[in-house]
């Protein structure tokens, strides 16, 4: 049974529970109707009694189900972390490879230089340098470079900016702040 559907059964239950309860009429003077004031009565117990047993059978099972949610989380939560830590770790490892073949790379570069060849086969490969040109900026003032030589980003709202200007502007009719619910486990 799913989490939801055990929800559902606490759910049902208490709003048994909370239903009106067998009203039991006054025993009359004479006790003509003591059989049914003792018989409403029974009921009533029984009704309480079974309620309640049902409540604490279903909402063991609702405890259950949680605590089984509780570890599958904390398992989840411990994969994704290793994952992480692997990630960082894959991450690492291809920085150091990548900057070891571009070191060699540089390397066979200046050999080729060394030697003057632009070109060299061995065996199956061939190494070759090509000469190219790139723009490197002089100034650090953006503001001297001609307008039309700037790429422009798009804006981005700043959240915690907005966030703030809604506390002291509360009528404001561009943008709102919504209640979120999150669940906390321990």
């Amino acid at each position: 049974m799913y989490l939801f559907e055990h929800a559902e059964q606490v759910a049902g239950i208490l709003d048994l529970l909370l239903e009106p309860e067998i009203e039991i009429p006054k025993l009359l003077p004479d006790g003509s109707n003591a059989e049914e004031v003792e018989e409403l009565t029974r009921q009533k117990e029984l009704r309480d009694q079974a309620l309640k047993d049902t409540f604490e059978m279903v909402m063991g099972d609702f405890q259950d189900k949680a605590e089984a949610y509780g570890w599958i989380l904390k398992e989840l939560d411990a994969r994704a972390d290793a994952m992480k830590k692997a990630k960082l770790e894959l991450e690492k490892k291809q920085r150091a490879l990548t900057n070891r073949a571009e070191r060699l790379k540089e390397s066979m570069r200046m050999a080729l230089e060394r030697i003057g060849s632009k070109k060299l086969t061995a065996g199956t490969f061939t190494f070759s340098t090509r000469t190219s040109s790139s723009v490197m900026i002089d100034t650090q003032n953006v503001f001297e470079i001609p307008d039309d030589l700037l790429r422009y980003s798009d804006p981005e709202p700043d959240k915690t900016a907005i966030k703030n200007y809604l506390k002291e502007h509360p009528d404001c009719t561009w943008a709102h702040m919504e209640q979120k619910t999150s669940l906390i486990m321990k």
